[in-house]
């Protein structure tokens, strides 16, 4: 409503502002708070609300406010110059995506082609040490889903907050990697390599063909896996429409500001979650069921559920579901799990720069 104002130079009818505060009850404040930002003959709100619509309302806030002034307004320059930022990023992060898609989409027909005509060597069959019993695996995977599903909840049930589960994802990632070597039989099931290179094979913890290889590997893989991005995002536009709501990750409600916050959720999201899902949703996972059935069940199964444990709700899985699969055929391609951490660091990376500089 705000944003359609500035557009329209129009400021909303009472009627309007009326039928909002009725269907939405929370926002009755701030619908109070922009009745007398449009009309100045209402009553004026009390230093209480204001603060309350400021905070709710951010930059939008500033735009009601800057409503009609001029744009030498020291709040209207203001919300301006954040608008001109965010119109500036999303152009250029189109303009980046589209050629980056473009050049996958060149890869992706490539790397079909060479399929078909057997040129691509899928190493994961061959890695050594390839433990026989995959079992200690998918109990280890379990462990690490429930605990990443059942922890920040029971956080939640004490009245913890976040700080819970940033806690609780390390507890659920470190009790479903020590699972194979505490086991009962675990020593069974390493194989002849022992357990810890029989580990790290079943995961793709190794180098590969070396760990600048597997690195370009994985940039190659995931300009490659674009197109299956894209088409995932266009059909999360049709579910979005058919559930009535558009996906969101709700890290884009708590934003940090500070430069050390910044950088510690970088570091979360682009160092620390492509390390431990990979090698537990493309390594534990995806390696059990790789053992006991073909790569595009195996790939589909892990995708899917990699993609439902996210929080962005279901219209989102066809995106993410595309981007695992993507990550799964890096595994299979590569066998090392470094490319498909590489690409899940490089898709995070990208989306929470964009995040971080179009907010206004």
């Amino acid at each position: 409503l705000i944003t359609q104002a500035e557009i329209s130079q129009r400021a909303p009818a009472d009627d309007v502002l009326r039928k909002l505060a009725h269907d939405h009850p929370r926002l009755g404040n701030d619908v109070a708070v922009l009745r007398h930002i449009y009309d100045s003959s209402t009553p004026a709100p009390t230093a209480a609300q204001a603060a309350a619509f400021d905070r709710h309302e951010g930059w939008f806030g500033d735009l009601a406010r800057s409503f009609g002034k001029s744009d030498s307004a020291p709040i209207r320059v203001k919300a301006l110059a954040a608008a001109r930022r965010t119109w500036i990023t999303l152009t250029t992060a189109f303009l980046i995506v589209a050629a980056a898609c473009f050049v996958g989409l060149a890869l992706f027909i490539t790397a079909l082609i060479l399929l078909y005509l057997r040129k691509i060597r899928l190493r994961f069959a061959r890695t050594r040490y390839l433990p026989e019993d995959r079992q200690p695996y998918l109990e280890a995977f379990t462990i690490y889903l429930v605990l990443l599903l059942v922890l920040p909840l029971f956080g939640a049930r004490l009245g913890i907050g976040p700080p819970w589960a940033y806690v609780s994802l390390p507890v659920a990632f470190i009790l479903g990697v020590i699972w194979p070597f505490v086991r009962p039989g675990g020593g069974r099931a390493a194989g002849a390599g022992g357990r810890w290179k029989a580990f790290c094979a079943a995961v793709g913890l190794h180098v590969g063909e070396g760990v600048f290889r597997e690195i370009g590997a994985g940039i190659i893989g995931y300009l490659a896996g674009l197109p299956l991005l894209v088409a995932g995002g266009a059909l999360v536009m049709f579910l979005s429409k058919f559930a009535g709501f558009t996906p969101s990750h709700p890290i884009e409600r708590h934003i940090p500001t500070g430069a050390s916050s910044v950088l510690l959720l970088f570091l979360l999201a682009s160092v620390y979650v492509p390390i431990t899902e990979e090698l537990m949703f493309r390594g534990a996972l995806f390696g059990s069921l790789r053992r006991r059935t073909g790569f595009l069940f195996s790939a589909i199964v892990t995708a899917l559920v990699f993609a439902s444990v996210h929080p962005q709700g279901w219209p989102a899985i066809p995106a993410l579901a595309a981007l695992a699969f993507t990550f799964a055929s890096m595994r299979e391609w590569r066998s090392s799990s470094i490319p498909s951490m590489t690409a899940h660091a490089i898709n995070n990376a990208s989306l929470l720069a964009i995040l971080l500089l179009a907010l206004p």
